[in-house]
């Protein structure tokens, strides 16, 4: 019984590693802009002040994002295995900052990026976002990110 759990776990690990995973913000933003399967982008522009934006975006990287969720063991996955969401804001100038989730499994033995954004003051008072992330796992995260930089309140999706 032991050789059969080494072999899944040999299996569960490969097919993992197989999957073309973004290990950059970078790559992240990369695939989802050429419309590579498994990664969206989405665009949205409020008329919301640049800092407040940002504001909002920090309040929720500290109360919601910034966490981790142990999942126990189960059918498909015999062994509990922890997800560590790190995010990351980032300001690159006065105007422009980048926003990035990275997604650590089992303190990094798996991991990347899961979701990204660009964040830009268009005008006084108008704020463009552009998000980025896989399709699969993170459109919640993305559809609470739309409404928080409107400045609407939206439950955390990791609860």
């Amino acid at each position: 019984m032991n050789e059969l759990w080494r072999a899944a776990i040999l299996v569960a690990t490969c097919l993992v590693a197989c999957v073309e995973q973004p290990h950059t913000r970078a790559e992240l933003v990369s695939f989802a802009r050429e419309g590579r399967a498994d990664s969206e982008t989405k665009e949205k522009v409020v008329d919301r002040d640049f800092e407040l934006v940002l504001q909002k975006i920090d309040a929720q990287n500290r109360t919601c994002l910034n966490r981790s969720i142990t999942h126990p063991g189960g059918p498909g996955s015999p062994f509990p295995w922890t997800e560590q969401y790190i995010p990351e804001l980032m300001r690159t100038a006065d105007d422009r900052a980048e926003w990035a989730l990275q997604i650590s499994v089992n303190d990094g033995a798996i991991g990347g990026y899961g979701m990204a954004a660009d964040v830009t003051r268009d005008a006084p008072g108008r704020t463009r976002v552009v998000l980025y992330y896989g399709s699969v796992k993170f459109g919640e995260i993305a559809d609470a990110m739309l409404l928080w930089i409107e400045g609407r309140d939206a439950p955390c999706p990791l609860d």
